[in-house]
């Protein structure tokens, strides 16, 4: 994660890093229903620019 672009890089075992931002959709274990962005992590946090 990184704060500066409030991006999200993601590293799966045996393919390319992937890079999420915005309303990309991080995926999560199929059996959980949950609507993920990058804008609603980054919210979650409430990260201040200190």
């Amino acid at each position: 994660m990184d704060p500066a672009d409030r991006s999200i890089l993601v590293f799966r075992p045996g393919q390319q890093p992937e890079l999420l931002l915005g309303n990309n959709h991080p995926s999560v274990l199929e059996d959980i229903n949950l609507e993920l962005t990058v804008y609603r992590i980054f919210g979650w946090l409430k990260m201040s620019d200190n």
